[in-house]
C-alpha cells in the first residue's frame, strides 16, 4: 500500500466535500446519538427497502451466523467462510443464489454469485494496494499537528491567499478526528473514503432503489446508499478496520471503528445503542485493531513509569523535586536520560537526558510565560463570547465590521465550547501557554532525523518535530499547574489537558481519551 503523491490534484476544499458526500441517498448519518449531540436528517424522496423482520433491531445481530460455515475453503478460497445459498442482508437484491465463499465473514458486499464476488474482491484489493491522499491534504494535516492556524496564512495576500483557504477549510471540521486516531489512521481513513468516491464516480443513481451491492457500481455502473456503502465495507475490511452499516428505511450507511470510536465522516458516534427505527444491516466483526494496515502500530496498554520514579525530594536547589534513575526512558528513541536527574514534577524530562538541558528548558518556560501575553484579538473575542455576541452581529462583507465578523467567527467555531466549559480565567491561561508554545516551535526548523526531539532541541537547538512541540507544550501545562498527558497513536504524540471537569485537545475539544497509547500519564495518576 503507497500513498502516492499524485501530480494532478484537485483543490482540497473538494476532495473534503466528496469525501463527505456518502455517495447514496443522503449525506447525513443514520444514528444520530452521535457524541457531540444530535444531527438534523435531510428528507429523502428515494424509496430503499428493507424486510426489517429479518434484522433484530440491537447491534447485537447474530442473524448470519448460523449460516455462515466456520471451516476453510480450499485452493483459490483456503481460509475463507462459506456462505449458503439464500443468505442475504435482509435489503433487496442481496439474497445469494449459489454457495460462495468469501475473505471475512458474512461479507457478500451484497453480491449474489461466486463470479460477482470474486470481481468486486479482485478490483477493490487492487486498488487499495495503490490509492494515495492529496499532496495539499497532506500539507494541511502536518500544520495542524504543529497548531497552526489558518489564521496565520494572509488572506489578502496573493501569495498566502491559498493556503489560508485551504487550512481554513481542513481545520473547520478534521482537527477532532485527525487528534482523536493519529496521523497514520487519520490519512488511511481519508485516503480509504477518497478511494470508494473514485470507485463509484462513474456510477448514476437510478433513482429505483435497485442497486444493492458492490458489484452494482463496480461493474454495471448503478449506485444508491446502500450499494455505495457495500463498496466502503469492502474497502475498510481489505485495511483492517471495523466496520458495519446501519440502515433505515429508505436510507443506509457505513460506519468505520478506528481508536475505539466508530466514525461517520469527521465525527464520532454511540452505537453501544441503534436509534429505534434504525437497524443492524451488516453486523461488525468485533475484530481487533491490531490488524489495521499502518505502520509501527503502538501497543494500547498504559505505560507504567511510576517505578521508575523516585519520591523522594532533592535537596538545595532541588529541594522537592523527584529522583530519575540515570536510563529511564519514555520507550521512544532519543529520550533515554544520561544520568540520574532531579525533576520537577514525578515523570517529566520533557524528552531531557542530562540535568543540563533539564534545568535550561524549565528556566526558559518559567521566564517566557511570565513575559507572555495573548493578542488583542483574542482577548476581544473572548469578552465578545462570554457577553454572548455572537459573530454574525457583525456585517461579513462591511468594510468596518468584516475583520470583526472574520475573527469573532474563528474563534467561536473553535474555541467557544471550551471557554464556557472551563471559565474565563482557566482559559486564558492555557490559551496563553499553548500560544507561547506553538510560537516558539515556529522558530525552530524541522527535524530530518527520525529521532524524536526534545523540549531542548526546541528551545536551544532550533530542531523540532511533532514531540518537539509537545515535549514543550506538557512543559508549559505542568508550569502553569495542570494536569496533563501525551499519548502517541503511530508516529505522533498528541497532549490533552484537563481544564474544569473535562480533558481537552490542544484545538479546544473536549475528548474521552479512548485512543492512543500513554506515553507520559497524567499526574493524577501518581
Amino acid at each position: 500500500m503507497a500513498f502516492v503523491k499524485n501530480k494532478a490534484r484537485v483543490l482540497l476544499v473538494l476532495i473534503l466535500i466528496i469525501s463527505l458526500n456518502m455517495m447514496g441517498c443522503s449525506n447525513q448519518p443514520i444514528n444520530d446519538t452521535e457524541s457531540k449531540g444530535s444531527v438534523e436528517k435531510e428528507e429523502n424522496n428515494e424509496t430503499y427497502i428493507i424486510n426489517s423482520h429479518e434484522i433484530e433491531q440491537t447491534q447485537n445481530f447474530k442473524g448470519v451466523d448460523h449460516q455462515v460455515g466456520r471451516g476453510p475453503g480450499t485452493d483459490k478460497y483456503e481460509g475463507y467462510y462459506l456462505v449458503k445459498r439464500g443468505f442475504g442482508y435482509g435489503i433487496t437484491g442481496t439474497r445469494t443464489q449459489e454457495d460462495m465463499w468469501v475473505k471475512y465473514p458474512d461479507r457478500t458486499y451484497g453480491c449474489v454469485t461466486q463470479e460477482e464476488y470474486d470481481k468486486v474482491f479482485a478490483k477493490i484489493e487492487a486498488a487499495v494496494e495503490d490509492f494515495s491522499i492529496d499532496d495539499e491534504f497532506l500539507w494541511a494535516i502536518g500544520q495542524t499537528l504543529k497548531r497552526v492556524p489558518f489564521t496565520y496564512y494572509d488572506r489578502n495576500s496573493p501569495l498566502e491567499a491559498g493556503r489560508h483557504e485551504t487550512l481554513g477549510g481542513f481545520q473547520k471540521t478534521e482537527p477532532t478526528i485527525l487528534y482523536s486516531i493519529g496521523k497514520e489512521d487519520y490519512i488511511t481513513y481519508r485516503a480509504g473514503l477518497g478511494l470508494s468516491v473514485k470507485l463509484g464516480s462513474s456510477a448514476k443513481d437510478p433513482r429505483d432503489a435497485s442497486p444493492a451491492s458492490a458489484y452494482d457500481v463496480l461493474f454495471r455502473k448503478r449506485k444508491d446508499c446502500d450499494a455505495s456503502a457495500q463498496v466502503k465495507l469492502a474497502i475498510f475490511d481489505i485495511l483492517g478496520y471495523d466496520t458495519q452499516m446501519i440502515a433505515t428505511a429508505n436510507h443506509a450507511e457505513a460506519y468505520y471503528k478506528i481508536g475505539g470510536q466508530w466514525w461517520w465522516g469527521s465525527r464520532s458516534y454511540d452505537l453501544s445503542t441503534i436509534k429505534e427505527g434504525n437497524r443492524v444491516a451488516v453486523k461488525h466483526r468485533g475484530i481487533d485493531e491490531e490488524n489495521v494496515k499502518v505502520s509501527n502500530r503502538p501497543p494500547m496498554e498504559d505505560y507504567d513509569i511510576s517505578q521508575q520514579v523516585g519520591q523522594g525530594p532533592g535537596t538545595g536547589k532541588y529541594e522537592g523535586y523527584y529522583l530519575i534513575n540515570k536510563g529511564f526512558s519514555y520507550t521512544i528513541d532519543g529520550t533515554t536520560t544520561k544520568e540520574d536527574m532531579l525533576v520537577k514534577y514525578p515523570g517529566r524530562t520533557y524528552g531531557c537526558v542530562t540535568q543540563e538541558e533539564y534545568d535550561k528548558v524549565l528556566e526558559k518556560v518559567e521566564r517566557t510565560l511570565n513575559e507572555t501575553t495573548l493578542p488583542k484579538s483574542m482577548l476581544w473575542s473572548i469578552d465578545q463570547t462570554l457577553d454572548r455576541i455572537p459573530y454574525d452581529t457583525y456585517d461579513r462583507y462591511g468594510e468596518l465590521e468584516s475583520d470583526k465578523w472574520y475573527t469573532l467567527y474563528q474563534f467561536q467555531q473553535q474555541w467557544g465550547f471550551m471557554l464556557w466549559e472551563t471559565g474565563r480565567d482557566d482559559f486564558i491561561k492555557v490559551a496563553n501557554g499553548l500560544t507561547m508554545s506553538a510560537k516558539l516551535n515556529l522558530e525552530a526548523k524541522d527535524s530530518e532525523n527520525a529521532t524524536p526531539t526534545s523540549a531542548y532541541d526546541v528551545l536551544f537547538n532550533r530542531r523540532t518535530d511533532g514531540y518537539g512541540l509537545a515535549w514543550l507544550d506538557l512543559a508549559v501545562l505542568d508550569v502553569l499547574g495542570y494536569d496533563a498527558q501525551m499519548r502517541t497513536r503511530g508516529e505522533h504524540p498528541f497532549i490533552y489537558v484537563k481544564a474544569g471537569t473535562r480533558w481537552w485537545s490542544m484545538w479546544g475539544h473536549t475528548t474521552n481519551l479512548l485512543t492512543g497509547r500513554v506515553i507520559v500519564p497524567s499526574r493524577g495518576q501518581y
